[in-house]
């Protein structure tokens, strides 16, 4: 594994491999795993879930991926906004954990062009007639997708109305690295009081693994 010895190169780097992820398929970051606060009266727990990289925008520093209107997850970020990811890559070694804080895009324009572009493999799932969660008296769901079939775009559209694009701005960046020699872990964090229309800043620090 590379040794850094820049924060301004590995910040650049850390980019090119999301934006990696999110056009190869197989890439370790391609399946990061979210998790959101959830309150349970006076008590917050943690929900945990494995979604789709779908992309990434190095230019205001976000991240993208798809969800379902009547999931729980959905309602979840709609209380509480805030969403925190894991990357990791058994092969570099490599952990990155990021901070964020998401918007929600449903049935606006934002979300009708992601849905025209999106392949129409990935739209299927919102076809389906019951909400995820729902309980069932047999193991099989009542509408089965057929997984070999390729569907049209005239097929999926009952699933429009249900289609969430999740736009997550990030705050903070923890990237750590233990396949290198020595171990190296840096900082990244987001600027927040800087004036309007200027370039996102990021305070970078080294710090100990």
């Amino acid at each position: 594994m590379q040794n850094f010895k820049d924060l301004n190169l590995l910040f650049q780097h850390l980019w090119q491999e999301l934006s990696t992820a999110c056009q190869t398929k197989g890439h370790p970051w391609q399946y990061p795993t979210i998790a959101n606060p959830v309150f349970w009266g006076d008590r917050v727990r943690a929900e945990q879930r494995m979604v789709v990289l779908r992309r990434c925008d190095d230019s205001f520093f976000r991240l993208f991926f798809h969800t379902d209107s009547r999931s729980a997850k959905y309602k979840q970020l709609q209380a509480n906004p805030e969403l925190s990811w894991l990357f990791w890559n058994p092969e570099t070694g490599v952990q990155m954990r990021i901070q964020s804080e998401v918007t929600l895009h449903h049935q606006n324009e934002l979300s009708e062009k992601e849905w025209e572009n999106t392949p129409v493999g990935s739209l299927k799932v919102y076809t389906q007639v019951l909400p995820s969660g729902s309980p069932l008296c047999y193991p099989e769901p009542p509408h089965v997708l057929e997984p070999d079939k390729h569907y049209t775009r005239e097929e999926v559209s009952s699933g429009k109305p249900f289609f969430v694009l999740v736009e997550a701005q990030i705050s903070s960046i923890d990237w750590l690295c233990l396949h290198s020699t020595p171990q190296q872990r840096a900082v990244f964090k987001r600027n927040l009081h800087q004036q309007e229309h200027h370039p996102l800043s990021w305070e970078q620090n080294w710090v100990h693994p």
